[in-house]
């Protein structure tokens, strides 16, 4: 696609242009020791951000990589359990899938879902006070058993004149299932390592 600075890394089922992507390359010449990728998206640290080939650098997590298996071999794809505050479910409500894409900036979902977050905040046109973000509540992304907390600090975010928004928007993509997308508002509180060999996303608290 005609985009400058974007590294395609899904796998080679969804190329555009059904050439070889180059982690697969990479992979079949032998250039990597692991068939795994990993970020660590940076939460402003003057080092920014770290993409890693075939292997994991611990020290950029802390705690356990927990695994999630893929719903299919076929893409970033997986099973969310729930999105709650303060255990009281606010959407995905049985269940629901998710994709985890670092080249999504923010949380997308279902237009009616991503309101409703947005009027417990007591948002305008996804607009709050800044004054207010520090008394936000996290949320919890409950993935394979496991609570992902995203503190209000990171789903909050300032744009060019200086006001606060909510970094969720809804998803224009039209679904069957409930579907969010995972995006960098989330992935920046979590390491997140892809891994080719095993179709299975590992996700661990980042430093």
């Amino acid at each position: 696609m005609p985009f400058d600075g974007v590294l395609g890394l899904n796998y080679p089922n969804l190329s555009l242009t059904g050439c070889i992507p180059i982690f697969d390359n990479l992979k079949n010449q032998g250039a990597i020791s692991e068939p795994v990728f990993a970020f660590y998206l940076s939460k402003g640290k003057p080092e920014g951000s770290v993409v890693m080939f075939g292997g994991v650098d611990k020290s950029y997590y802390q705690g356990a990589l927990n695994w999630v298996p893929l719903i299919q071999a076929d893409d970033w794809h997986i099973h969310m359990d729930r999105i709650s505050i303060n255990s009281r479910v606010i959407a995905c409500n049985n269940g629901c899938e998710a994709f985890v894409d670092t080249g999504t900036t923010l949380i997308l979902g279902p237009g009616r879902l991503v309101d409703n977050i947005l009027r417990l905040f007591g948002a305008t046109e996804h607009y709050v006070s800044c004054s207010v973000v520090n008394t936000l509540p996290s949320i919890d992304f409950t993935i394979n058993g496991i609570n992902y907390p995203v503190p209000a600090q990171a789903y909050t975010m300032k744009d060019s004149s200086g006001d606060c928004y909510i970094g969720f928007r809804e998803n224009q993509v039209n679904t069957s299932t409930e579907t969010w997308i995972l995006g960098d508002v989330f992935l920046r509180q979590y390491f997140s390592v892809f891994d080719r060999g095993n179709d299975r996303i590992g996700l661990a608290q980042a430093v």
